[in-house]
């Protein structure tokens, strides 16, 4: 299928125009107050620091509860200087809510906390379902992923059709983005 030049050219603007919103949004978009951040670890600890260092300008420093790997205390404590807490799972796979169910304190921290997050490596979050899953079975109704280079996407977990589209437009215009610049490429 081919589309018409004026069609093509309306929807090179709309992609152009959006792309650069793949971002997120910055820390200042929480909605107030933020008087503690659950935030879920993927990816490496590195990635965990870059993450918590917008979340530091958030004033008052929330209190911080981390879901990580037993390294992640190290972490947090060179990168926080606020409460924290850090929940250790063992191995290195993905969560699941039969981990959480098991461990009541990981639970009730999600429960008692005013934010939820988790770290992507991109604005779709694709493949983060489990963590959805996991902050849905707690009561929590959105929640935001901090990405690469410190940019929030939040999500909408009461309407999860609506979250499966944005994450799949947000997906298309990231791919189509690095397709136009040739950053897929190398």
């Amino acid at each position: 299928m081919t589309l018409e030049a004026p069609v093509r050219a309306a929807l090179r603007q709309v992609l152009e125009t959006a792309a650069p919103l793949t971002r997120g949004a910055a820390i200042a978009a929480l909605a107030p107050p933020v008087q503690s951040v659950f935030l879920v670890r993927s990816g490496s600890a590195a990635m965990l620091r870059e993450a918590l260092q917008p979340l530091r300008a958030i004033a008052p420093l929330p209190r911080l509860c981390v879901l990580g790997r037993e390294d992640d205390r190290e972490a947090v404590a060179q990168a926080w200087s606020g409460a924290s807490e850090v929940f250790a799972v063992s191995g290195d796979r993905d969560y699941s809510w039969q981990d959480v169910r098991q461990d009541p304190a990981i639970a009730e921290a999600i429960r008692g906390c005013t934010h939820h997050g988790f770290l992507a490596r991109g604005a779709a979050a694709a493949g983060y379902e489990n963590l959805f899953e996991i902050f849905a079975a707690c009561g929590v109704r959105s929640c935001f992923a901090a990405t690469v280079g410190g940019g929030l996407v939040s999500f909408d977990l009461d309407s999860d059709q609506v979250r499966r589209a944005s994450a799949d437009l947000c997906e298309a215009i990231v791919t189509w983005t690095h397709a136009l610049t040739g950053a897929g490429t190398r």
